[in-house]
């Protein structure tokens, strides 16, 4: 449900103000608005003193903090995709010993990081001069040498497609007594040194620059270009052996980073801290704030309050005004929030869909992986994820032995291979449900919510698994076939989706039909709840009776023929809904032409209705991916036949399969279950917009700021 929001003015003696902030902060109980948003803001605004409060320092502390995290970055064991982070109670958030050996330990990450990157640039420069003087390396010349009284020398870099010819000849000419010689050449350009009289220095310059010549400078080196080379070699192997023991440094500091992780939160607190100190209105000697408070927070701000001896008021909100939005739900429930939060928080004065979302979503989900063997890794997997996260207590981790019996027993149903082993199998099934309704209920509900989804969506896609007789595909009849010598076993199924698959998509439109009903029955209930029960029965009432009408003649013309009184009943339903229909979806035209007309034109939206309920074929689309390529898989794993090898091979291909599979066909189903709620469901009745409410509270990166109670 949604819960209901009140607005908060409150004030206060401004020596209180940074305990109140910290106690409201502590239990997340308050979203602070606008200053604007207080009554006689201007008035007030004129009182008002700037705070003296400053969070730049903070910022810029923690500027370093997330430096020196960034340079560790490549020196720490990465934490895995599934690690749970550590917990901090927020009243022993602020330890000064943890923040002094924070600072110790980055002022030491930083020296070293400055000294890395110092070296590194001397390494690039050497890199760099390295790579410069190797074309040169052949002239064996010294690069201090620039000539003698008589003579000139220059190195020079010309472009390799320069006609050496042309320039030898107008070389001849402008310095006869000169030479040009290439010492090596790549693509681009050649390395040259050119020599000639004093007296012809100039003209030797043009013509190489009239070829496009530049010069080759290399002031402040002497001795030969291999000799430099060899120094630039040593120096980077000094270096390069430096940086290694400074990495090694930062890899023994890597080993506990905690700190530095414990300091830039910490210091994240502060900073919101102190921007929510200076977002309230100041005085001299008061301060005052407004806000927004659920219900089942407002006595924890009252306390709170009262304590410091502030004045507040609570007020309902005003009918333009809207008030975030915060959601609670059984703890059962409470995970499918997640699959509406992706979509759009629902508005203030809607309803919350949570309720019916999670049965649907249950439901539609296990019929769509519809694979029992994937099912059972779901729930299996989902727990010891959730384990390995820290969402489960103590006491939710004591169900473990009970969710693996029920898994045994599902597949020890399957393996029994009749209706009997159904029925064991949904025994096994309502074993895991009940230890799966268990574990979660006593977990922290807003905790692992997606987690949550999946593994209560394997428990339904175990029991339509079941129903569909696919265990990883037909794992059991190929094992028993292939490695046990038992060729007529073929496994005992409820309804085939292969061999029935009309069958299955009645069943999956029937679904469909019912859960766009259900939709519309909300849609029903909103208007009621708002005071048009007349708008609920013209736009919602009449076109119920019109498709159940539809759907009643369709299936009496199947299954009992037309003289049939489900069939008279069904064109009685249609007839008169469509009556009402035309009489009343015009109403708010003025002309009677125009609105009989707008009532006629309003039955094409049958079809829109007819396209929703197609969508559900997808159940049956996927339901029938799963397990086909499971089969797939166990047939390629058993091209090798039996014995000892085809039995290693066949366990890699399945192995390697249904990974493949689990991941591909969980994530489809996901996606696709979500996308009949959003489209084809929400559609009928959801009014979205909500902004969460988002109360001052420890925002963190790295460790769980909770209470103690949570603990």
């Amino acid at each position: 449900m949604i819960l209901k929001m009140e607005k908060i003015s409150a004030f206060g003696l401004l020596s209180d103000k940074d305990a109140v902030i910290r106690a409201l902060m502590r239990e997340r109980c308050v979203q602070l608005s606008a200053p604007e948003t207080l009554e006689s803001y201007d008035e007030l605004k004129e009182l008002t003193e700037v705070p003296a409060g400053d969070v730049y320092a903070l910022e810029q502390r923690q500027s370093r903090y997330a430096a020196a995290l960034s340079g560790m970055s490549f020196y720490t064991q990465k934490a895995g995709m599934f690690a749970s982070r550590p917990s901090v109670d927020y009243d022993k958030l602020e330890d000064a010993a943890m923040l002094e050996k924070a600072e110790a330990q980055c002022a030491e990450v930083e020296a070293v990081v400055a000294e890395i990157s110092e070296l590194r640039g001397a390494k690039n420069k050497d890199l760099f001069l390295k790579a410069s003087l190797e074309p040169w390396a052949g002239d064996g010349l010294p690069m201090e040498l620039t000539g003698t009284r008589a003579v000139s020398f220059a190195r020079y870099l010309l472009p390799a497609k320069a006609d050496m010819q042309m320039l030898e000849a107008r070389r001849a000419k402008a310095a006869p007594a000169g030479a040009v010689g290439i010492v090596s050449e790549d693509k681009e350009q050649r390395y040259v040194i050119a020599f000639c009289h004093r007296s012809e220095e100039d003209a030797l310059w043009d013509v190489l620059k009239e070829h496009g010549a530049a010069r080759a400078s290399f002031s402040g080196l002497t001795g030969t270009a291999k000799e430099n080379i060899a120094s630039c070699d040593k120096r980077i192997a000094r270096v390069d052996a430096r940086i290694a023991e400074l990495e090694n440094k930062l890899r023994e500091i890597g080993k506990d980073i905690y700190p530095l992780k414990y300091a830039y939160d910490l210091t994240a607190v502060q900073i919101q801290r102190g921007k929510a100190n200076n977002d309230l209105l100041s005085t001299r000697e008061t301060f005052c704030f407004t806000g927004w408070v659920p219900e089942t927070t407002k006595s924890d701000v009252q306390d709170i309050l009262d304590e410091y001896g502030c004045h507040y008021r609570f007020e309902q909100a005003a009918d333009k005004e809207e008030p975030p939005i915060l959601l609670k739900n059984s703890k059962i429930v409470t995970p499918f929030e997640s699959v509406t939060e992706m979509y759009s928080l629902p508005a203030y004065r809607c309803m919350d869909p949570d309720g019916v979302v999670s049965f649907w979503y249950f439901l539609i989900f296990g019929m769509m992986l519809s694979d029992a063997g994937l099912g059972l890794l779901l729930v299996i997997g989902g727990f010891l994820l959730l384990q390995k996260k820290g969402y489960l207590t103590k006491s939710a981790n004591a169900m473990f032995p009970a969710l693996v019996i029920g898994a045994v027993v599902a597949f020890s149903g399957a393996v029994i291979n009749s209706i009997v082993g159904v029925c064991v199998s949904f025994a096994g099934v309502l074993i895991m449900g009940a230890a799966l309704y268990t574990v979660i209920s006593r977990s922290p509900s807003q905790k692992g919510k997606l987690i949550k989804v999946i593994t209560m969506g394997g428990v339904s896609t175990v029991f339509w698994g079941t129903i569909f007789g696919s265990w990883f595909g037909d794992l059991i009849p190929t094992i028993a076939k292939v490695f046990l010598g038992v060729p007529e076993y073929n496994a005992f199924i409820i309804l085939d989706p292969l061999q029935q698959a009309l069958n299955v998509m009645i069943i999956s439109m029937s679904m469909g039909f019912v859960h766009i009903m259900v939709g519309m029955g909300l849609k029903a209930y909103l208007l009621i709840k708002r005071g048009h029960p007349w708008e609920a029965l013209f736009d919602v009432g009449f076109w119920m009776m019109t498709l159940i009408g539809l759907v009643a003649m369709l299936a009496a013309m199947i299954l009992l023929g037309t003289e049939s009184m489900v069939f008279t009943v069904g064109v009685i339903l249609a007839v008169a809904g469509a009556i009402g229909l035309v009489l009343t979806q015009g109403r708010d035209k003025k002309n009677p032409i125009m609105k009989l007309m707008n009532g006629i034109t309003s039955l094409y939206d049958v079809t829109g209705y007819l396209s929703d309920v197609l969508s559900y074929s997808r159940i049956l689309a996927l339901g029938l991916a799963s397990g086909v390529i499971a089969q797939v898989f166990n047939i390629m794993g058993t091209l090798a036949g039996g014995g000892i090898l085809g039995a290693i091979i066949f366990i890699v291909v399945f192995a390697l399969g249904t990974v493949l599979n689990v991941g591909i066909n969980t994530l489809g189903s996901y996606v696709h279950t979500a996308r009949l709620q959003y489209v084809e469901f929400f559609g009928k009745f959801y009014e979205a917009g909500g902004k969460p409410f988002k109360p001052l509270m420890a925002q963190t990166k790295y460790i769980d700021v909770i209470n103690k109670e949570e603990i």
